[in-house]
């Protein structure tokens, strides 16, 4: 999998938690209209 060249936030951590905190962080974004899902990696030692 290619990474993205340029994203606004990242997430360390693919687990309960760090998913969670992504999900609700593109939510928020795109509720807000400051972003969406593609403004956001998580980023894992075994991959996602």
């Amino acid at each position: 999998m290619q990474l993205p060249t340029q994203v606004a936030y990242v997430v360390i951590g693919a687990g309960v938690h760090g998913l969670s905190t992504a999900w609700h962080l593109a939510k928020e974004l795109k509720v807000r209209g400051r972003g969406s899902g593609e403004d956001v990696i998580v980023l894992d030692k075994t991959g996602v």
